[in-house]
């Protein structure tokens, strides 16, 4: 045995807490020898394995038999509720200081909280993951060490792939920290090669930008001497001007004094005046008192003689209406009795006829003496009755109709007067009702003016501001659009750089360079292209394709294999060396199989991805020949696994071969295809900057004309409130006239009222008699409708007896036609007979009835003539009572008019002491818009001078001022002009460059320098790694043939490098001989001898180089009886070396044990530990 073994760092100790099933902390001591851990499957027995991969640093979710990484923390059960962190804390002996650590006792402590965050501890201060890896390189102990075996790593040494086997074979050499250097040395010069690419550009770009900046500092010079000169020049011009206003703000001060003064004055007369009035208007009050007192009293006293002075003409007209019914009478008395003469010679006449014609029907005697009998029983009395007495309603209707029609043209007449005086009375309010409008209009327009003119201020002082404030924004807006033009300039410049890299073919085979300036200038005779040329794809796929076709991008297309002779001869005529050629006659490669991978990550074809010309359709088929494109790395490795006729190119350029082979690493960004698309982003930037600069002089250009327009506008303000302030005086008259006419108005109205009260008490007695004459007419035609109905009754049973005559007269025409006509004759002549007498009866009975009207109306006649004698007496004697009462009133109303006067008058002289108060106002106002006007200039000098050149106006030493004009200030400004642009910032910026340059360029030099050093000293690491791979690895190699014999008890074995020539990567092969068989490969071996050898190789790695301690989990698994024995007791010989610690379920492995720990679970999903030291 080696004297290696006599290490003396030792586990001591693993506590776990909330690791997977170890829900509870759980404390397991290791002592030396072997150390057994047994338990039935799923008790959790392999967690503790888990657990010391993973305090060690281990990462893989799969390696710890996980999903996820919070896998490892306790899920929970039915009984226990999750844990919220998980924590494994390893204990080691350092007594010989094997750890580069000054303790002799090392804990480490690794924690993960289920929010994803972790942490590690060396002896409770924090540590990195990088420091827990480095702390144990070279020991044999961490997650990639051979300290931690199992039936993975069995898996490893069983592989077909000799790659596999590496790692074991490189812990052991103790060339991992070398390894490890090597990383850090790689990722140290890629970052500085990234750093002296980024350097160069931005030299590219300052070198580019030193000549115009240099231009343009120089330019500010200039413009910041000329800024000065205007400064003094505008300063001087603005004093003089402020100067010059205060001598008239003092002078306009001292006018709005006396102004003031001459306003109070007349103020003070206007309301003496006002005052004076008020006695004259309680006198005028006290006469309209008077008057309607007076008024008053005249309606009580003589409310009867109105009333008698109205009956006398209602009577009167009675009178004439008697008087035309008499002579109406008279007439129709006449005509009845010429009528009755005639009535009665026609029935002499009528009665011989029917005698005559009754002789003649003497034959039918009988008939007709029985038709006569029924026909005469039939009584007419009643109907005509009914007949004369609704002739006598109709007579009386007519008589009250035409009273009732008399009434009313009186209350017409009045009514006509009353309208007349109403139409007065609303024509009076229309026109008050418009001079309060007016009056109202004008109050309204005066509120109105008197807001508009306070709007109107704070917007002239809003629009000083907003000036101002717009003037400060048009400074930034500029600065803005200097500032994108400067931007923009910086793009072209980029673009610029880019695209000579690109026309410059930066980065391309010299070859393939010469050959396309020559082809430019059209030295050849045939066309050809680049490959990187004839294809575009989207950005995202463009690393992915530049891996797959890698330096055939740089491969030169043409058209047939006889093109390529004078190329070919052109390279090697220069000695420009060596190029690629693919002439298209020569692929007729048609398309890739039928696509039939189902799975998301696989985006596709390679040569689907891309957009090209189809006559170069068999070029790229035979280029990107079954190729896939897939998402990750991972997912080509999971893909590759079931589909592995396929080449697969992940997204980030990592390449599976179809052989098997993985090409794969850190790798700059695609350079060739992205510049294309850095050149066609940067043109798309370039146009899209143009835009918005375009779009920013507009604005720039807006805003000046915004604030061209609100100098405009500011100006009008001021005219605006002039012109406010002279509508507010007029206002005001308008007002006052208006109030004058209100007043007079008000009389004429009140006075009109009265008369239409005293007509509307003249209706009532009319009302009363036209109502009263309305219902005895109602009444009369009540009664006349009753009898209306009774003359309908018996006209329907004359009716029914004429129905009853016909029928049996059509009896009498069956018996006798020829007696028809003088039936007829004789039926005709008694009607007519009875008609006449009828008439007869009748008129004499209208007769009668006018003979009682006559009497009638001569009493009524005679009764109205005594009723108007009397009225007339009484109102001869209220005559003089009634003059008595106009007398007062006309007296009372000429006193009133005395009164009116006196304060007309004295308003005229109100009138005139507001006109002047007006006037004095409006020279007030104009006053202080002249010292308002002046204010605002004095303050935008302060402001100006404060603001463009930050001086006080109080302080300025008069004796630096310079006598200028306003022309030398034009002047000046159109020198400033034409300059230009300027941009103050360049002089500074000139500076701060060349600072810079110096700095880049020296820091690009030791960038070069620190790129050879780290060159120099990953080659001395590769040389060093070669040697103690290659020595330690024929240590091992004597080891394992040893132990192989004494595992086998017999044969041998051999392990040795697949490739000599680069021993950094190669892969480890294994043959074998079991006692009794010929060598052959490991895989062919049976199952037992397989695993008997990896476990014979791992044996002699750790005797190489000891580990401190070694955990076997399972590996005895596939071992027989008979293989497991030897096993044992091969581990039964080293256990004093290296402290062994076995995860197992066979019972021999148990028999060696020193200590053994069982693993159950008590509770479900709980591990807990049970232990057992054996003596």
């Amino acid at each position: 045995m080696s004297t290696k073994g006599a290490n003396i760092l030792r586990l001591n100790k693993l506590i776990l807490k909330g690791f997977k099933s170890f829900a509870n902390r759980t404390e397991i001591v290791f002592t030396p020898g072997v150390t057994t851990v047994v338990g039935p499957n799923g008790s959790g027995k392999s967690n503790i394995s888990d657990a010391v991969r993973w305090v060690l640093g281990e990462q893989s979710n799969k390696s710890l038999r996980a999903n996820k990484a919070s896998d490892v923390i306790f899920q929970g059960t039915e009984e226990k509720k999750a844990l919220g962190y998980a924590q494994v804390s390893i204990i080691f002996s350092n007594d010989d200081n094997s750890l580069p650590v000054e303790y002799q006792e090392v804990e480490v402590t690794r924690r993960m909280y289920r929010s994803g965050e972790s942490e590690f501890l060396i002896n409770n201060k924090k540590a990195r993951m990088k420091d827990v890896r480095e702390l144990f390189l070279d020991t044999g102990v961490g997650k990639d060490g051979y300290s931690i075996i199992g039936q993975g790593r069995i898996d490893e040494i069983l592989s077909n792939k000799p790659e596999d086997r590496r790692a074991i074979f490189e812990e052991a050499s103790g060339v991992s920290k070398y390894r490890y250097k090597k990383e850090e040395s790689l990722r140290k010069l890629e970052k500085t090669e990234a750093n002296l690419l980024r350097i160069k550009d931005i030299l590219y770009e300052i070198e580019q930008n030193e000549a115009r900046l240099k231009g343009e500092s120089e330019k500010a010079r200039e413009y910041k001497g000329l800024m000065e000169e205007y400064k003094k020049v505008d300063v001087s011009i603005s004093y003089n001007a402020y100067e010059k206003i205060e001598k008239n703000l003092i002078k306009f001060n001292a006018d709005k004094d006396r102004l003031i003064d001459d306003l109070k004055l007349s103020e003070i007369k206007n309301k003496e005046v006002e005052e004076s009035t008020a006695p004259l208007q309680a006198e005028l009050k006290k006469y309209e008192a008077l008057i309607d007192e007076i008024k008053e009293q005249r309606n009580k006293d003589l409310r009867d003689f109105d009333i008698n002075r109205q009956k006398l003409e209602i009577n009167k007209e009675k009178l004439r209406s008697i008087e035309d019914k008499v002579l109406d009478n008279k007439l129709k008395e006449k005509e009845h009795e010429n009528k009755l003469l005639e009535s009665e010679e026609k029935i002499k006449t009528l009665t011989l006829v029917k005698k005559s014609s009754e002789e003649t029907l003497l034959n039918l005697a009988n008939e007709l003496e029985k038709l006569k009998n029924e026909n005469a029983s039939f009584d007419r009395t009643s109907y005509d009755d009914a007949i004369n007495m609704g002739m006598e309603l109709d007579k009386k209707i007519e008589a009250l109709r035409l009273s009732i029609e008399n009434y009313k043209n009186n209350k017409n007449s009045q009514n006509e007067k009353l309208k007349d005086i109403e139409k007065k009375i609303r024509d009076k309010e229309n026109d008050l009702n418009k001079q309060n409008d007016e009056f109202k209009k004008y109050n309204e327009e005066l509120n109105d003016l008197n807001n508009l003119f306070s709007k109107k201020e704070e917007l002239y002082k809003k629009a000083k501001d907003d000036i101002t404030e717009k003037v400060d924004d048009l400074a930034k807006s500029k600065e803005n659009y200097f500032a994108m033009e400067n931007d923009l300039r910086v793009l072209q410049k980029s673009y610029e750089m880019h695209k000579n890299l690109e026309e410059n073919l930066d980065g391309y085979y010299r070859s393939v360079k010469e050959i396309s300036k020559a082809a430019k200038k059209n030295y050849f005779k045939s066309n050809s292209r680049l490959v990187v040329d004839i294809f575009n794809c989207d950005e995202k796929y463009s690393l992915a394709i530049e891996s797959a076709l890698q330096s055939n991008l740089q491969a030169i297309v043409i058209d047939r294999d006889d093109d390529a002779k004078e190329y070919i001869d052109f390279l090697k005529k220069n000695n420009y060396g060596r190029a690629t050629f693919y002439p298209l006659n020569r692929y007729n490669f048609k398309s890739n199989e039928n696509y039939n991978i189902n799975d998301k990550d696989a985006i596709g074809f390679a040569s689907e991805l891309i957009n090209y010309d189809k006559k170069y359709d068999n070029l790229f088929n035979s280029l990107l020949q079954r190729t896939v494109v897939t998402t990750t790395f991972d997912a080509a490795l999971r893909i590759s696994k079931a589909h592995k006729q396929y080449r697969y190119v992940s997204l980030d350029g990592q390449i599976i071969n179809s052989s098997g082979s993985i090409v794969g690493g850190s790798q700059v960004k695609s350079s060739f295809i992205s510049r294309k698309h850095m050149l066609s982003k940067l043109m798309d930037e370039i146009n899209e900057k143009k835009n918005a600069l375009e779009d920013a002089k507009k604005l720039l250009i807006n805003k000046e004309e915004e604030i061209k327009s609100e100098k405009i506008s500011y100006d009008k303000l001021n005219e605006e409130i002039l012109s406010i302030n002279e509508k507010i005086n007029t206002a005001k008259k308008e007002i006052n006239s208006l109030e004058i006419n209100i007043t007079f108005a008000q009389r004429d109205i009140s006075e009109a009222k009265t008369q239409v009260e005293e007509i509307n008490k003249s209706f009532e007695a009319l009302d009363e008699h036209i109502s009263q004459g309305n219902n005895d007419l109602d009444a009369l035609n009540k009664e006349k409708e009753e009898h209306e109905k009774k003359i309908v009754a018996e006209k329907e049973l004359i009716k029914g007896f004429e129905e009853e005559k016909e029928r049996r007269n059509e009896k009498l025409l069956q018996i006798s036609v020829e007696k028809s006509t003088l039936e007829l004759k004789l039926e005709k002549t008694v009607e007519d007979i009875a008609f006449s007498e009828e008439y007869i009866a009748r008129s004499n009975d209208i007769k009668e009835s006018l003979a009682n009207d006559y009497k009638e109306l001569s009493q009524n006649k005679e009764a109205l003539e005594n009723e108007n004698t009397s009225i007339m007496d009484f109102l001869k004697k209220n005559e003089e009572l009634e003059q008595e009462y106009i007398d007062k009133i006309n007296q009372k109303t000429d006193e009133k008019e005395k009164v009116l006067s006196k304060i007309f008058d004295l308003q005229n002289e109100i009138k005139s002491c507001q006109e002047g108060i007006i006037a004095i106002k409006d020279e007030i106002n104009k006053n202080e818009v002249l010292l308002a006007r002046n204010e605002v200039m004095k303050d935008n000098i302060k402001e100006k001078l404060s603001n463009d050149y930050f001086i006080n106006v109080e302080n300025i030493d008069k004796e630096s001022l310079v006598k200028a004009s306003t022309k030398d200030l034009k002047e000046l400004q159109e020198k400033i002009d034409a300059l230009g642009d300027v941009s103050l910032s360049s002089i500074k910026e000139y500076e701060d460059t060349l600072t810079r340059l110096e700095f880049l360029r020296k820091q690009y030099d030791d960038m070069q320098d620190s790129k050879e050093d780290l060159l120099n000293i990953i080659d001395d690491i590769d040389e060093t790694i070669k040697i103690k791979f290659k020595d330690n690895f024929n240590i091992i190699q004597g080891y394992f043939s040893e132990i192989f014999q004494n595992l086998f008890g017999g044969g041998e074995a051999k392990i040795y490098i697949s490739d000599e020539n680069d021993i950094l990567n190669s892969g480890i092969e294994i043959e074998a001989r079991p006692p009794g068989k010929s060598m052959q490969s490991l895989s062919l071996l049976s199952g037992g001898e397989k695993t008997l050898t990896a476990i014979a190789l791992l044996f002699a790695v750790l005797k190489s180089k000891p580990s401190p301690f070694c955990i076997l989990d399972e590996i005895d698994a596939a071992l027989d009886d008979a293989n497991i024995s030897k096993y044992t007791a091969y581990l039964d010989r080293i256990k004093d070396e290296t402290q062994f610690i076995l995860i197992t379920h066979r019972k021999v492995t148990m028999e060696i044990s020193d200590a053994i720990y069982g693993i159950t679970m008590k509770e479900k999903g709980i591990s807990s530990i049970l232990s057992m030291k054996l003596t």
